[in-house]
């Protein structure tokens, strides 16, 4: 309660005392910052790998560079002036702006291209050339983004700025034609002292994706006082000639494995991972050491060979069973494999061989914490344990606290799981995960206020895109629409190209029932992206406001020639159909309501409830045959409600309704129904301690079911099937979805993916779904 008092204080002080103004953002000013953060470059030493990418050839160049505030030096293995007449190279040197930090004069000239020659700087003096403009904000590869553009008559270019690394992260090039020519990908940023980071790699890739050009920084060093001595000794050799040196030696040697070490890790630093294996294979032959299957491990790794890796920490654990670090790789490439009971195994046995490794520890509270579930105590108890001990290891470390609050909360041991929260929040209070953390806490424990306080509190210390996004999702989801409408419109101002954004701004207003301002907003997103799959989602969401207009958009989608699939028309057809049907349903239990206020008859709830139960909405359809029982209970009632509990998991329910058919006198069918009751009990106890791809998907999709939101629960089933296509429950369950929804094409391709007994059960229960729907 301290601890809320204090935020909610904090709270009204930010938004109610006086506010600095933030100095105002330019493209101008974003540009002057990069030139500035790279003038705290003094000196800097490295490799620099170029590739050019032809059709039939790939060419490398190397050139080492070092440079210091008074001297520079380069040495390179091409001609500068080598001339490719071909179209690919002459788009390269026709690039009128590439960022190649830190100096772009030194780097340039160590590269294979032409380009503009007569600045010093990418960035000088551009205003002189382009109308330069702060587009907003955006998020590129799940990092935050300022969008600058620089425009003139004959080109256009959109630089991606990094909020945090306070750089560039991208460019996109266009012609005065407004077509986009090329796009330079900058990656793998490393620190270099607090304010310096520079990307080791950058990819220029043409219009149609295809890569032009690869350059890599290598052994790069910055800031390490060069001095007169270092330029007079020069630079090292490159790792072709270290490696023809090494190939003499081993020719000398040919049975030092040492040798064929070294060979190997400058094979993996030029780039040519099988020559790495392949020389690691030879030192092993030589001499099986550990270090040695560690490292042809990782090189596996690298090359995304999970199941070579694996067959050699096997060999390697064969002689050396006791090595904490084999079964941690071990479990590693398991969990890459898929394999996550086997890998939670390995782990197991690391942590046991080195019980007090953070490292293990925390991959295991992960795998723990992604097999629990409500029907699996056992592994939350586990998880509980790993995240205590990481605690105990770590007292300081917030995000072992965070773990620690969320296997609480799913235990349902609340004040437990706040005090870890507070606590992870102590720790680092400019941190703003341990608040999400809490307002997530307090949404779920139904307390709304304090959530929102705690949300709003997490935009004011980082007022972020995402965090602003949390707010306006909170505002959304609790029904408040007048304020997610202002927050997604401030965020639309701020961002740039966010698509998801724009549908949910759209919503927002359909939800506020402003239908002629959202369907403007989708209509201009449809015309712009003309995608099949986009005119689907689009349609599914409108649906849930106006169908009418739904129906629109899917005869807009499958009136364009081209723009659908056949996969996709097929789903427009379907959701044509559900929307006819819904808007009959829908009509009929209008007239049945007004019925019942002046006749409360049995027979009323009975249709009301089949109705419901057609549509797939089984929480209505229990409410109704419920009603339908307290006035009359009649074979039909009681066969309806034991139906619908067995298709939600309430097995002890459908029973007991079904035993009252039994003294009712009714035994063949209450014999029967009971028969498909067991069967399903049976059928889930022999899937629940059996992990496979698709079971977390599948237990959402149970979930879902369970509360009767059949819709929601065939589409996690779907993804289910989509990560395992073996997984007959999840096959079942789309089954009973189908004939439920009288969706026969797709109840085919269910029962395509089933035999025997699991094909035998689903009969039986669309046996019982037939005939309710026949009363």
């Amino acid at each position: 309660m301290k601890r809320y008092l204090l935020i909610s204080i904090l709270i009204i002080t930010l938004f109610f005392s006086g506010q600095v103004k933030a100095e105002e953002l330019t493209a101008t000013s974003l540009l002057d910052e990069v030139a500035s953060a790279l003038k705290q470059v003094k000196d800097f030493k490295g490799t620099v790998v170029s590739k050019i990418y032809l059709d039939d050839q790939v060419i490398d160049y190397y050139a080492q560079i070092m440079k210091s505030k008074t001297r520079s030096m380069s040495q390179n293995n091409f001609e500068e002036n080598k001339n490719f007449n071909i179209e690919e190279v002459k788009l390269l040197n026709a690039i009128p702006l590439i960022y190649l930090p830190p100096d772009y004069n030194m780097i340039k000239n160590s590269v294979p291209i032409g380009g503009q020659s007569n600045y010093q700087d990418p960035f000088y003096n551009l205003d002189n050339f382009y109308d330069m403009e702060l587009l907003g904000e955006s998020v590129y590869k799940d990092r935050e983004v300022y969008i600058i553009q620089l425009e003139n008559m004959f080109v256009t270019q959109r630089l991606f700025f990094d909020k945090e690394r306070r750089g560039i992260s991208k460019i996109e090039i266009f012609n005065g034609a407004n077509i986009k020519l090329v796009s330079i990908n900058y990656s793998n940023f490393v620190l270099f002292d607090p304010n310096i980071y520079l990307p080791m790699q950058i990819e220029v890739k043409n219009s149609r994706d295809r890569i032009l050009m690869e350059i890599i920084y290598q052994n790069w060093d910055v800031n390490i006082g060069l001095t007169d001595f270092d330029f007079a000794k020069g630079f090292d050799d490159t790792f072709k000639q270290q490696i023809e040196q090494l190939k003499n030696k081993i020719k000398y040697s040919p049975r030092n494995d040492k040798l064929y070490w070294l060979l190997s890790d400058l094979y993996k630093k030029d780039g040519n991972l099988d020559a790495a294996v392949a020389s690691l294979k030879d030192a092993i032959r030589i001499k099986d050491a550990l270090k040695y299957r560690k490292r042809l491990v990782e090189l596996y790794q690298l090359q995304g060979k999970y199941r070579e890796a694996l067959a050699e920490v096997r060999l390697s654990l064969q002689s050396n069973y006791n090595n904490s670090e084999m079964h941690y790789l071990s479990g590693e490439i398991q969990l890459q494999l898929g394999k996550i009971d086997r890998a939670r195994n390995s782990i197991e046995k690391a942590v046991e061989l080195d019980p007090d490794n953070s490292l293990y520890l925390e991959k295991l509270y992960l795998i723990y914490s992604s097999l629990a579930d409500s029907s699996n105590r056992y592994m939350f108890d586990r998880a509980r344990r790993v995240a205590n001990k990481l605690v105990d290891l770590e007292p300081k470390n917030k995000k072992y606290r965070i773990y620690l609050g969320d296997i609480y909360l799913e235990q349902g041991e609340k004040l437990k799981a706040i005090n870890s929260y507070n606590k992870a929040i102590e720790l680092s209070p400019q941190d703003t995960w341990g608040y999400i953390k809490l307002a997530q806490f307090y949404k779920k424990t139904n307390q709304e206020d304090k959530a929102e306080e705690l949300y709003r509190y997490v935009l004011y210390l980082d007022d972020s895109l995402e965090n602003q996004k949390r707010l306006a999702n909170f505002y959304f989801e609790q029904g408040k629409y007048k304020l997610a409408l202002k927050e997604y419109k401030s965020l639309n101002n701020r961002s740039t190209g966010d698509l998801e954004l724009r549908l949910r701004l759209a919503e927002s207003h359909l939800a506020m029932e402003e239908n002629q301002k959202g369907l403007e907003i989708f209509d201009k997103i449809l015309k712009e992206y003309n995608n099949g799959d986009l005119y689907l989602k689009v349609g599914s969401l409108v649906s849930k406001y106006n169908l009418d207009a739904a129906i629109d958009i899917y005869h807009l989608a499958s009136n364009t020639e081209g723009l659908l699939t056949s996969n996709q028309i097929e789903e427009v057809y379907k959701r044509l159909g559900y929307i006819y049907f819904e808007e009959k349903s829908q009509d009929k239990t209008k007239e049945l309501d007004q019925i019942l206020k002046i006749n409360s008859q049995a027979k009323i709830y009975q249709l009301l409830g089949e109705y419901n139960f057609a549509a797939g909405d089984l929480e209505k359809a229990i409410s109704y045959f419920k009603l339908a029982v307290d006035r009359e209970e009649s074979f039909e009632n009681h066969y309806n409600l034991a139906v619908s509990y067995l298709l939600v998991d309430h097995f002890a329910l459908a029973k007991n309704e079904t035993n009252k058919l039994i003294k009712e006198g009714y035994l063949k069918e209450a014999k029967n129904l009971l028969q498909v009751i067991d069967d399903m009990i049976k059928i889930q106890e022999d899937y629940s301690n059996i992990y496979q791809p698709g079971r977390i998907n599948r237990i959402k999709g149970d979930k879902f079911r369970r509360q009767g939101k059949f819709n929601q629960a065939l589409l996690k089933y779907k993804e289910s099937i989509s990560e395992n296509y073996d997984y007959e429950l999840s096959y079942i369950y789309i089954g009973v979805i189908s004939g439920l929804k009288g969706d026969h094409l797709q109840l085919q391709l269910a029962k395509n993916g089933l035999k025997d007994k699991e094909l035998e059960l689903l009969e039986e229960i669309l046996l019982c779904i037939e005939k309710v729907k026949e009363f």
